[in-house]
């Protein structure tokens, strides 16, 4: 099911689905009553609209390990015809960065059980809202950055109160009062400040890669094609994720 994206940027439902449902891999996760209150939802009102919009069903998880054919997907635009898709299903998020001279797109990462971040360096991630705004998101591209915050660690090169700046600036401009928005961008900091112990590095033939093992770009025995193909499409897509790129 393809999402309203102008309705669900400013649906404070899907905020609090989502932050509280994607973070605690390398850090502390945002504790749901504190979002809830700031968001100004309810947990019932939270859990009902997420079943809903990412297609559970009693025994989705027995059945299909939280897999359904029909989830929740935003698609947002990127330049050079390259755009990137998150896919909700009950059990899992994907990410996925698609051609569109390609029928299938590849997978930047994965929020699950066996997940698979970080998905983009800050430079990269700090580029979505002006490309996707560039490629036909006017009003929704401050989404942009905040749908992939999950896959965006801190970096050591990076400086803290620069990164939470712009991440509250984002949850404003979809909405969020200042005060909620700074408390957000702060504990999201705090989940995924661990992130720089897992440096990048800039390989001549791969391009960008990350040390966290877990990642799709991370350049393991037998992934460097893949890991090559991903920063061609980041870089088609105006993200600038090749060789020798900032």
């Amino acid at each position: 099911m393809k999402a309203d994206v102008a309705s669900l940027m400013v649906d404070g439902r899907f905020w609090a689905a989502h932050l509280c449902s994607s973070f605690g891999q390398i850090g502390p996760p945002f504790e749901p009553e504190a979002v809830f209150e700031l968001l100004g939802v309810s947990e019932e009102a939270v859990d009902s609209w997420w079943n809903t919009f990412t297609g559970w069903y009693e025994g989705v998880f027995d059945e299909a390990d939280g897999w359904v054919d029909d989830p929740g997907v935003i698609e947002a635009p990127l330049a050079g015809g390259v755009s990137l898709t998150v896919e909700f299903h009950p059990g899992q998020t994907r990410y996925l960065v698609t051609a569109a001279d390609s029928i299938e797109g590849q997978l930047l990462g994965e929020i699950s059980g066996h997940w698979r971040l970080p998905m983009l360096r800050w430079s990269e991630a700090a580029r979505l809202p002006h490309v996707t705004a560039d490629s036909g998101w006017a009003a929704e591209s401050p989404a942009a950055l905040l749908l992939f915050l999950p896959g965006l660690w801190a970096e050591p090169t990076e400086e803290e109160a620069l990164c939470i700046a712009c991440v509250a600036d984002a949850f404003r401009r979809v909405g969020l009062a200042r005060e909620a928005a700074g408390k957000l961008a702060r504990t999201w900091w705090l989940a995924v400040v661990a992130g720089a112990e897992y440096p990048w590095s800039v390989d001549a033939q791969c391009g960008w890669n990350t040390a966290a093992t877990w990642s799709t770009r991370h350049v393991a025995p037998g992934r460097a094609a893949q890991v090559r193909r991903l920063n061609e499409l980041l870089t088609r897509g105006g993200l600038q994720g090749g060789p020798g790129t900032p």
